[in-house]
């Protein structure tokens, strides 16, 4: 795979879900099993704002060749997948969230992988 069909990977399903929570985050939060209320609603628009700002971020890197160019990206799409990856698996084995959150377990942990074997592939 190349990084830039990663990096378009990322940016299509980050869009969703930014989009998502930005316009619809009362289904959001319901598809993940969380009740809703004015703060939590305000919360997910700024989360889905962050999210939707990752998007762009790859989006706009995704034809990049540089190495020094591409650091910063990769580096903040494996940290943000990772966490994302462990929050969200610890939140379903706990029963915070329903498990409709195991495909958003798998989508960040097959992120990681591919964030990560970018960042530290010899080049």
């Amino acid at each position: 795979m190349k990084v830039s069909i990663l990096l378009l990977i990322a940016a299509i399903a980050e869009v969703g879900f930014g989009l998502g929570l930005i316009a619809t985050p009362e289904l959001m939060m319901n598809i993940f099993g969380v009740t809703s209320n004015a703060g939590s609603l305000f919360l997910a628009r700024m989360f889905g704002a962050a999210i939707l700002s990752l998007a762009i971020l790859f989006w706009m890197s995704r034809n990049l060749t540089s190495t020094e160019s591409l650091k910063p990206v990769l580096t903040a799409g494996l940290v943000y997948n990772l966490l994302a990856f462990v929050l969200i698996l610890l939140a379903t084995l706990s029963g915070a969230i329903s498990a409709t959150a195991r495909g958003a377990v798998v989508l960040h942990l097959l992120l990681t992988a591919g964030f990560g074997y970018f960042s530290f592939a010899k080049k």
